[in-house]
């Protein structure tokens, strides 16, 4: 008995835990400029930092690998076995060249959300207003888009 109970309490709570609501949740805000803006920066440090720390980490794999090349030319023809680093080189190139590769789809995602940021926006647009006999132009806030052709 206390095992069907423990189950269907487990149960239960994994059935209301992965459980997804019918009616998605549509009151999130829409992104503004300054939004777009603000993705591009972070996606463009994001970038800069993986291709900067992917190059620093393949130089100091190539520096290792050329010591060791170095180390193993001196001891070609002797008897003396030295420690070579092939293993901790050939990790540091391939890991930096995996950050290189790494930052271009940031670098690509910063450029559209500042492609995003600059073709929506709002203005405020005068218009024409009529009230009575006079007419005059009264700010109308008014979304502006940007078609590149």
């Amino acid at each position: 008995m206390k095992k069907t109970v423990l189950l269907l309490l487990f149960l239960s709570a994994i059935y209301h835990s992965i459980a997804q609501s019918a009616m998605p949740d549509t009151t999130q805000p829409a992104l503004t400029k300054e939004d777009y803006l603000e993705k591009s920066k972070n996606n463009r440090t994001g970038a800069l930092v993986s291709l900067i720390g992917g190059g620093t980490l393949f130089m100091i794999g190539g520096i290792v690998m050329i010591n060791d090349l170095n180390n193993s030319l001196e001891n070609l023809f002797t008897t003396n076995e030295t420690n070579t680093n092939d293993a901790l080189s050939g990790a540091l190139v391939i890991t930096g060249s995996l950050a290189m590769l790494g930052s271009i789809p940031l670098f690509k995602a910063a450029s559209k959300n500042k492609h995003k940021a600059y073709s929506v926006s709002f203005k405020n647009e005068p218009a024409l207003q009529f009230q009575g006999n006079t007419v005059f132009y009264k700010p109308v806030p008014s979304l502006s888009m940007k078609i590149r052709l």
